[in-house]
């Protein structure tokens, strides 16, 4: 839970925690994944309703944090079954509080590792 309150721009790993991102998902995926957690951040009274006294542009301007991520599952490890479950585990044992996985199956039988916020199932 204090990982989830962390999250927006100044978000980093944990120490330790980087090192076997990056030994599970390969440095490009967790850098990926660094960044779209540094993109979330617990709800603010602005995000939930702008005040009535705020400029428009101030309101409209706000980007929404992307709910998801997907990573193509050959780039994990070595592609496997077996890579891409730890990858599952291993993010769901550092953020499973607030985060959540699925592997998906695309046309040709592609697999991608979805990485999504749990507040986006609502």
């Amino acid at each position: 839970r204090e990982a989830r309150e962390a999250l927006g721009p100044e978000f980093q790993f944990e120490v330790g925690v980087g090192d076997e991102l990056n030994d599970v998902l390969g440095k490009q995926a967790a850098s990926e994944l660094l960044k779209f957690l540094q993109k979330q951040g617990p709800p603010t009274k602005t995000e939930v309703a702008p005040p009535s006294d705020a400029p428009q542009g101030e309101a409209a301007g706000k980007e929404a944090a992307p709910g998801y991520i997907d990573f193509d599952g050959a780039n994990i490890g070595d592609g496997s079954k077996e890579t891409r479950k730890l990858a599952h585990k291993t993010v769901l044992k550092h953020f499973g509080s607030f985060l959540n996985t699925e592997t998906l199956e695309l046309e040709g039988g592609a697999r991608h590792i979805r990485i999504w916020m749990r507040e986006a199932e609502r």
